[in-house]
């Protein structure tokens, strides 16, 4: 997933998280395919992601400091997608993120560390994309030793098998986890042809 950020200008129609919307929160965030506002934490996002870090001062920018900003650009829904500089994260310019719904939701969560557990696997795959595209390492590394088991249960007879092996392979090239090649391939390649199905191939 390519990292784009975009600022656009926050829609009437947009409506607040019901969980993840906090009043005194510093830094709206919404992802491009939803109206659903997220306010966060400027300092717990800058420290969990190196991507809001270099996308996002530490303190938020006042309200005229923010609308002289956008107007100095001349941003729009249309044209937003070319100022990434332009991030402030307000109201007005909601921080916008090419991420799913349930990725960037799940991420809120733990950064914030209000994320229920336990995490399916589905889950994990999920917090393992977000990630990546937030270049969240601490939450990658956690979320890579998580799916491990789930990925080596070729090596490891007593592992539990969640992922078909072509998935674990594609995962494993996908998200550059390189101790998950020799599981997932051995995996995919010991898979009688029978039992292949076709998101396999």
């Amino acid at each position: 997933m390519s990292s784009e950020i975009t600022i656009n200008q926050a829609s009437a129609s947009t409506t607040k998280h019901p969980t993840l919307y906090f009043e005194d929160g510093n830094l709206v965030i919404r992802v491009k395919e939803s109206k659903v506002l997220f306010n966060l934490f400027r300092g717990r996002c800058r420290r969990a992601s190196a991507l809001i870090f270099n996308l996002v001062p530490a303190e938020p920018p006042s309200a005229a400091a923010s609308a002289t900003s956008a107007a100095g650009y001349g941003a729009t829904p249309e044209t937003a997608d070319h100022f990434q500089e332009m991030a402030q994260g307000t109201a007005s310019d909601p921080l916008v993120l090419s991420l799913k719904f349930e990725e960037f939701e799940l991420a809120a969560g733990w950064m914030i560390g209000e994320l229920a557990r336990p995490i399916s696997t589905h889950q994990w795959i999920l917090l393992l994309e977000a990630a990546d595209y937030l270049d969240m390492a601490v939450l990658r590394k956690e979320a890579i030793s998580q799916l491990s088991p789930h990925v080596e249960v070729h090596i490891s007879p007593n592992a539990k098998a969640d992922l078909r092996p072509a998935h674990a392979l594609f995962l494993a090239r996908r998200y550059r986890v390189h101790a998950w090649l020799k599981p997932s391939l051995t995996g995919f390649l010991s898979t009688p042809p029978p039992d292949l199905k076709p998101e396999d191939l």
